[in-house]
């Protein structure tokens, strides 16, 4: 008796419950089977209809039109069928099957019947014409089902007809008025291939949106877009920037005019910035610890310098950046304070030395008005702290306490289960911590607070498009450093960006996952 199994890749047989070579489908093999016996059916009975059906493939194919041009048969053929009556296009569509039926149910040898078929198709100019008004119906809607089923296989692309063309450039003129905002988010571009806005919507910018490029301006642009869009919804918008210099200062200064938002410029000199004075000892030793560059310091001595704030910091009289200043400078002078680290304590002293020789401090504390963050966010104001014409580390320090005043303040409204219609652009985000901006990322997500991050910085762009859910990369990505060997090969195809400057690539993780290629931008 033969081996009918000799090995269990051989087991190819139903009985087993399964297939075990990778080579054979069953459902493709069950579409084939059918897809043969509709063709077979169609050349016997409706001949016209498979005639057409490849015509419209072929034109199609070599047109790359949508599937909306099948609506022109589909009408041409239902006005035919109007013209002439519903009974005389059936009778006309099914005269040759009922023929080749008629034949083939008469008596005698089959091979005989059989041998009158060839006289029947030889006849086609009687029958064939009656067959069209339904089969132009019947065709465009077959056609319809290949191209839906075959959609994902055929790989090319459709091209845009006129429609998408007037749309784009419909678009294209409103985008350069500055109408970016939307009914529920902000357009960053347009889809090229739909002639559609690309747009973000509040909902997935709360999980987070990161604005990346090799060049930091570009990067800025996005965010700008979905900042001024912010204003223009009347939300309360706290901009945080690096790297930007009057002329965005001036944009938003004029959409707050347009939408009747109130708002405090940081660098103008007309409000100042303290949320030490107001805090308490435990906050502002908090603060403090989140403003200043550790650098290589460990856990271990930010964790004494932290307590030795909390215990010796006397809560702030007037200016509180002062009081800490002089606390650190006194702690930083005499060694061996109790409880505290001396190069911990030297690093807060030189730090806070820097910012008080830096041209904010007398932004920290004088001005008509002051910055209150829980205002802002109550009274939806808009607030603008332009931080990258002065000293790099300073600015940086700012920011910081800026975004660690945020989170408490976020933090506080997500304990009692309140939501704020808010957003927050941080431009040049690199120079703080990505562990505190994913906390603030995690908080926007609960509060619904739209948190937007720019950078240019490849190291602060890998580790944050992990944490949030857009990732926007406007021509090509940040670059990468070809001894980095650590990041994922799916985070690099993320950041790689496009070939063009003026295409914007959107990578989405919800509500579903998803990426949308050749969105131009014209700002």
């Amino acid at each position: 008796m033969p081996d009918y199994i000799t090995e269990p890749e051989s087991r190819i047989s139903s009985r087993f419950g399964r297939f075990s070579p990778s080579d054979i489908f069953p459902g493709r093999d069950l579409a084939a089977g059918l897809a043969v016996i509709a063709i077979a059916g169609q050349l016997v009975f409706a001949q016209a209809t498979l005639l057409i059906v490849i015509c419209c493939l072929a034109v199609g194919r070599i047109s790359r039109w949508r599937p909306a041009w099948l609506f022109l048969p589909a009408a041409a053929g239902s006005c035919w069928l109007l013209v002439i009556g519903s009974r005389a296009a059936f009778t006309g569509y099914f005269a040759a099957g009922s023929i080749v039926l008629r034949h083939l149910a008469w008596q005698g040898p089959l091979l005989a019947r059989l041998g009158r078929l060839p006289e029947i198709a030889g006849n086609w100019r009687h029958w064939l014409p009656g067959q069209v008004p339904l089969a132009l119906i019947g065709a465009a809607a077959e056609t319809a089902l290949i191209g839906l089923f075959t959609r994902g296989a055929r790989g090319g692309r459709y091209r845009p007809g006129g429609l998408v063309v007037a749309r784009c450039w419909y678009l294209a003129a409103t985008l350069r008025r500055g109408e970016v905002a939307t009914g529920d988010g902000c357009c960053v571009g347009i889809d090229a291939v739909s002639g559609t806005r690309a747009s973000i919507t509040w909902r997935a910018a709360e999980s987070g949106v990161l604005c990346t490029s090799g060049d930091q301006a570009a990067a800025a642009k996005t965010g700008r877009d979905l900042l001024l869009a912010g204003i223009a919804h009347r939300k309360a918008v706290i901009s945080i920037d690096l790297t930007g210099t009057g002329a965005m200062s001036e944009s938003i200064a004029a959409e707050c005019a347009k939408a009747g938002a109130p708002l405090q410029n940081f660098a103008a000199g007309c409000a100042h910035y303290d949320p030490l004075a107001a805090a308490g000892t435990a906050r502002a030793a908090t603060l403090v610890m989140a403003m200043l560059h550790w650098g290589d310091a460990g856990h271990a001595e930010r964790l004494s310098c932290a307590s030795y704030l909390t215990a010796a910091l006397s809560p702030p009289r007037g200016n509180g950046f002062a009081a800490v200043s002089a606390l650190a400078g006194r702690a930083a002078g005499h060694a061996g304070q109790p409880g505290a680290d001396d190069a911990a304590l030297r690093v807060a002293a030189g730090q806070m030395a820097e910012l008080r020789a830096s041209p904010f401090w007398r932004l920290l504390a004088a001005g008509q008005e002051e910055i209150n963050l829980e205002q802002v966010l109550a009274e939806r104001r808009v607030v603008h702290f332009c931080l990258g014409e002065a000293a790099r580390r300073p600015a940086s320090m700012i920011a910081r306490l800026v975004v660690a005043d945020l989170v408490e303040r976020l933090a506080d409204r997500s304990d009692l289960g309140g939501r704020h219609d808010c957003l927050v652009w941080v431009n040049g985000c690199e120079v703080i911590e990505a562990r505190q901006l994913g906390v603030l990322v995690s908080l926007g997500e609960r509060t619904g607070t739209s948190v937007v991050l720019s950078t240019s910085d490849w190291t602060a762009a890998a580790e944050l498009a992990a944490q949030v859910n857009l990732v926007a990369v406007r021509g090509n990505g940040p670059r990468c450093p070809a001894a980095d060997h650590r990041t994922q090969a799916g985070v690099r195809a993320m950041l790689r960006g496009t070939m063009r400057p003026d295409v914007l690539s959107l990578w989405a993780s919800q509500p579903q996952p998803g990426h949308l290629t050749d969105c131009v931008v014209v700002r």
